[in-house]
């Protein structure tokens, strides 16, 4: 029993290692590093700050979300001054959405510009 044991095990072992070497990645050609050409425009950040400027009629929550709804930030608008404050968001994120649900539920697509979002819920503000 144990003779048939260890030749399971050392044919189970010799199948692990060859099917291994069967699944080796070709080698890639070492590129050297100074002949990368990057563009001058290229920005490396990944986040950037966002000047936000909110009003409306009643002090309430409003949520900020990428198209897909995923929660980019959460804040208060309040009746007098609205919301003014700088944010951080992801560079990737260039569309949002402005859910605000105090008197009405109002969920508004926005296309950010110039590192800005200025919206208002006030009708005569607009």
């Amino acid at each position: 029993m144990k003779i048939i044991i260890r030749f399971l095990s050392v044919m189970l072992l010799l199948t692990a290692l060859s099917s291994c070497a069967l699944f080796e990645d070709p080698k890639q050609e070492a590129v050297d590093i100074t002949t990368l050409n990057i563009a001058d425009d290229f920005n490396f950040e990944t986040e950037r700050w966002i000047n936000v400027e909110l009003h409306a009629l009643y002090t309430g929550t409003f949520h900020l979300t990428d198209m897909e709804g995923n929660m980019l930030y959460k804040g208060t608008i309040d009746q007098q001054v609205g919301f003014v404050q700088k944010i951080k968001l992801p560079t990737r994120i260039v569309d949002v959405k402005i859910l605000y649900k105090e008197v009405d539920t109002v969920t508004e697509n926005y296309h950010i510009r110039d590192n800005e979002i200025v919206y208002s819920f006030v009708p005569q503000y607009l």
